[in-house]
């Protein structure tokens, strides 16, 4: 029995955006953007040098990331980013705690958590080519834009590409982890119940 694609799907898209904003979690885009002085109205050549600034921020944010998400706990124990039961299994979740079946549940989430730390480190080069190759133009948008326009930007420019690219690594750490095996176990503890969940 295979952990259904709806599930992955949300799982990598849960991670990607948690990579994409755990930066967040320890500094706000508003207090990177404030490190920069000048006003928005600034020459180019000072956009330029505020531009290479910012991308500087955004490398170093994903390296914070890395560092903060891709170790034991740094999903599980964050409850910022926390991966919880995907709501096609909510269902299950409820049924089986109520039939006192809570460690079974909880070790299905630890799993998922678990297998997100350790995807994290392979997927790092991804955000880092897509700074790299951030244009002047992208990050004076991101200057201008909302408090959320870098992770736009992320969305933008490497969503797909970031979902291409995560799907093997979390297929890799999933398996390693034993979320399938995990789901099983959890689905079959439902017995007779399973089919009218």
């Amino acid at each position: 029995m295979n952990i259904p694609i709806s599930v992955i799907r949300f799982y990598m898209l849960f991670f990607t955006v948690c990579m994409m904003t755990s930066c967040s979690a320890g500094t706000a885009w508003n207090d990177l953007l404030n490190v920069f002085p000048g006003d928005r109205d600034s020459t180019d050549v000072e956009y330029n040098e505020i531009a290479l600034g910012l991308k500087e921020a955004l490398a170093r944010g994903t390296g914070y990331a890395v560092t903060t998400l891709g170790r034991t706990d740094g999903f599980y124990r964050n409850g910022k980013v926390k991966i919880r039961m995907p709501d096609k299994l909510e269902k299950v979740e409820d049924v089986l705690r109520k039939l006192g079946h809570d460690e079974i549940v909880d070790e299905f989430i630890l799993s998922m958590n678990r297998a997100a730390e350790q995807a994290v480190p392979g997927v790092a080069d991804i955000f880092s080519t897509a700074i790299r190759e951030m244009s002047f133009t992208d990050a004076r948008s991101i200057l201008n834009g909302p408090d959320d326009a870098a992770t736009r930007y992320f969305r933008q420019t490497s969503g797909e590409k970031l979902a291409d690219r995560i799907l093997p690594v979390v297929t890799r750490s999933t398996s390693k982890a034993g979320v399938t095996a995990r789901y099983k176990r959890m689905v079959d503890k439902l017995g007779f119940a399973s089919g009218l969940v």
